[in-house]
């Protein structure tokens, strides 16, 4: 989950225009995309707006039209018009150029431009009645500390409300100087999210709490999904709209920013906020995950296939090549575990019509994770309704099952018992978990790493009901009871040994689906119990520092916590 710069190349615009001039000339735009721009061009406005303190630096987008900022020609039209305007304004340190939120995509956010006669570098502080300060060292986009051009996006400013911002500059010399303070009175959020955690709660541990911010993810399902980032006081200083669905994590793609915005598309965004591409799979329906290797330059998906979703879903892997836009259907799990399938199909319900009956939801599959190696690609993906964690080696060019973990008399009825690797120690394995997680350790012994999870200890399976879940003792129900707890998990897998042992667990509020653990770089741990509706930061024994109580008309699908270094952040 590290936020931190990576350095492979996406080409986000200028592959396609060379090919679509060598296609058609120098008309490539066609006449439609070109109505489409002069529309946007005569619809979309950057106009000035008075802040409380009578400044006239203060910008804003006007968008009456409420063009999705999803459109690309939109996100490039108000582009042009920010670098006309910062082109006639010439922006100074003295007088910076603000603009609020001007790419639409982070509605606690306001951007500023301005150049200075000597280099720099530079942070800012929100201050807001009511709340704590929210102040942070800015990225420049540039390996350099100090720079004489800056453009940055601040978040941190609450919507609905009067905020004080104010820059801090420092010199080579360590000379610091502030800005005049500006008062800018943020539009509302787009959704009627709290600007506050309701319950913030300090544990035992007087541990610090690892730097950055919280990312709810999946608040409410679908009612109010979009991403929230909330800070260590529990104050919201992030809104990434969203277009329905949620997205499942935010991963870092070279210097972009990548995450879904609706069931069948991701985007990527930049650090000033621009929406610079997206991939769009419409013969798929996205669900629960995707994650970003950076060896291949591939985005692996989660998804079920469109033309079949009323009979059976969420069994499918998508790759998605991020340079050229390419889908793959990677696998089909129905093609690698047919037995485990078919078993699955036999209790289905025969005195429900097959048309009123729900889809086949035999594998669940709810975490994925990209494991990269000299000579291929392996695949950790955690099957929710079969409580069994799996390992796909060589993914695309002869996929092959490694291993199974979990309790050994899920899988007994089939020849995939074999695949079923040891379990060595007294534990219960894990049960419904989410978030599995690949650690390597260089600590480690070749051929042994750990893999982390939320175990939720839910004992259900709608496709198995005859299954004997007193294997699982101390397992709840769906609902659970006061005394029932999820747990943090990690195993010390040896490939070695063909065996998994529990080295690190400690309980957590029970949750018998979604939620997320995280290991922190500092040693903590972040954990999101989303039935419970909390989530906390734990220390390196597992005591909780402080645990943050919402409120949620259903539950927050994932928390995961990112510092945004090299992103937002310095």
């Amino acid at each position: 989950m590290n936020m931190g710069k990576k350095t492979k190349a996406i080409a986000v615009g200028g592959i396609f225009f060379a090919i679509a001039f060598i296609a058609v000339g120098v008309f490539a735009v066609t006449q439609s995309e070109l109505k489409d721009r002069i529309w946007l061009s005569m619809n979309v406005d950057i106009v000035n707006v008075s802040g409380s303190s009578g400044e006239k630096q203060l910008w804003q987008v006007e968008n009456e039209k409420k063009v999705s900022f999803y459109n690309l020609d939109y996100q490039e039209t108000i582009d042009k018009k920010l670098q006309k305007l910062i082109k006639k304004k010439k922006p100074t340190k003295e007088a910076p150029l603000y603009v609020i939120n001007p790419y639409g995509s982070n509605t606690c956010s306001v951007n500023v431009y301005f150049s200075s006669k000597e280099a720099l570098k530079v942070s800012y502080t929100v201050s807001t009645e009511g709340a704590p300060d929210f102040s942070a060292d800015l990225y420049n986009g540039t390996e350099e500390d100090y720079t004489t051009e800056h453009s940055y996006q601040m978040v941190g400013l609450l919507p609905g409300l009067e905020n004080q911002l104010t820059l801090h500059f420092e010199n080579k010399d360590g000379q610091k100087t502030d800005s005049k303070p500006i008062r800018i009175t943020m539009p509302e959020a787009a959704s009627s999210i709290a600007l506050q955690i309701a319950e913030v709660i300090d544990g035992e541990s007087r541990a610090e709490l690892s730097d950055g911010l919280f990312a709810m993810l999946g608040h409410d399902k679908a009612w109010e999904a979009n991403t929230y980032l909330y800070d260590n006081n529990g104050w919201l200083r992030g809104e990434l709209p969203l277009l329905g669905y949620r997205s499942d994590r935010l991963e870092r793609v070279g210097e972009y920013l990548l995450f879904s915005y609706s069931d069948h598309d991701l985007a990527l965004m930049d650090r000033l906020g621009k929406i610079v591409r997206k991939y769009k799979f419409n013969d798929y329906v996205m669900h629960h995950d995707y994650c970003y290797d950076e060896a291949s330059n591939t985005t692996f998906v989660l998804v079920s296939d469109r033309a079949t979703e009323k009979e059976v879903v969420e069994d499918v892997v998508i790759a998605i090549d991020m340079e050229s836009g390419e889908i793959t259907r990677l696998l089909d799990f129905k093609d690698i575990f047919p037995e485990m399938y078919k078993l699955a199909i036999s209790h289905y319900d025969t005195t429900v019509p097959e048309a009123e009956r729900e889809p086949l939801d035999w594998i669940h599959f709810n975490t994925i994770d990209a494991i990269s190696r000299e000579n291929g690609t392996d695949l950790l993906l955690s099957a929710r309704e079969l409580s069994t964690i799996v390992r796909i080696n060589n993914v695309f060019e002869n996929p092959k099952v490694a291993y199974l973990l979990s309790e050994e008399s899920v899988w007994e009825e089939t020849s995939y018992k074999e695949l079923v690797w040891e379990r060595k120690g007294d534990f219960v394995p894990q049960a419904g978990q989410h978030t599995v997680t690949y650690m390597e350790d260089d600590t480690l012994p070749e051929g042994q790493y750990y893999i982390a999870m939320y175990n939720n200890n839910f004992a259900w399976a709608a496709s198995r009901p005859q299954f004997d879940w007193s294997v699982y003792p101390g397992a709840g129900a769906f609902e659970g009871k006061p005394e029932d707890n999820s747990y943090y998990y990690k195993y010390l897998v040896d490939e070695n040994a063909r065996s998994y042992t529990l080295v690190k667990a400690f309980p957590v509020p029970y949750s018998s689906i979604v939620s997320s653990v995280e290991d922190m770089d500092n040693g903590n741990y972040v954990t999101s119990s989303g039935k419970s509706n909390t989530f906390g930061e734990y220390d390196a024994d597992g005591r909780l520092i402080r645990q943050y109580n919402y409120d949620s008309r259903k539950y927050t699908y994932r928390v995961f916590k990112y510092d945004f270094e090299n992103f937002w952040f310095k």
